[in-house]
């Protein structure tokens, strides 16, 4: 993989719950943390999914005139590019949130990830804890994430979003952390009628 290159594995536009307003939200492709029950297991394999060049990826975001969410895998495991972008979204003033995985002990131990990590508006760090999920949560799927404004402030209420998408061709897509019961609603439609 070339190192001016992003391992994409999507990117969701014009998304509203991943942090305030609408936002572009990108999946990176890769993570090697491993957290049991973790939610988009689809991009854990380092596998290069779709290679997209870093001026192609700000022009991306740029385009949209969204703000911006990093999420995956795990964006910091693709540092080096990431600092690049960032500097250059908060440049043009583009608001941007990260998760990572990494503990807020690993990124204060590691120079680059605190310093890219303090040129963020919002933070969601640490792993994923499957017998911490908590479906009530803003922006998070587990109760020992923080949700850190650092740059930010518009702090919300702490509540969970999910958003439903109805495609052209009838299929659904759904994102944010769902309740059970939500999930299991969604299956069981036959069909959608409008």
């Amino acid at each position: 993989m070339s190192a001016d290159r992003f391992n994409v594995g999507h990117i969701e536009y014009g998304s509203e719950i991943y942090g305030p307003g609408k936002r572009t939200v990108i999946w990176f492709q890769g993570c090697s943390l491993g957290c049991k029950g973790c939610w988009n297991t689809q991009y854990q394999s380092d596998k290069p999914a779709s290679l997209i060049p870093a001026s192609e990826l700000l022009e991306t975001i740029l385009d949209q005139g969204n703000d911006v969410t990093f999420l995956g895998g795990e964006p910091l495991q693709q540092i080096g590019n990431l600092s690049w972008l960032v500097d250059k979204l908060n440049q043009y003033g583009v608001h941007i949130m990260l998760y990572t995985g990494y503990e807020l002990e690993e990124i204060e131990a590691d120079p680059q990830k605190r310093e890219l990590c303090q040129k963020v508006d919002i933070l969601i760090p640490g792993r994923y804890r499957d017998e911490l999920r908590d479906t009530n949560l803003l922006w998070r799927g587990s109760q020992n994430q923080p949700l850190i404004y650092l740059h930010d402030p518009q702090q919300t209420k702490d509540e969970n979003q999910v958003e439903i998408t109805i495609k052209p061709d009838g299929s659904v897509t759904c994102l944010g952390y769902p309740s059970e019961e939500l999930i299991k609603h969604i299956n069981s439609l036959d069909y959608i009628s409008l």
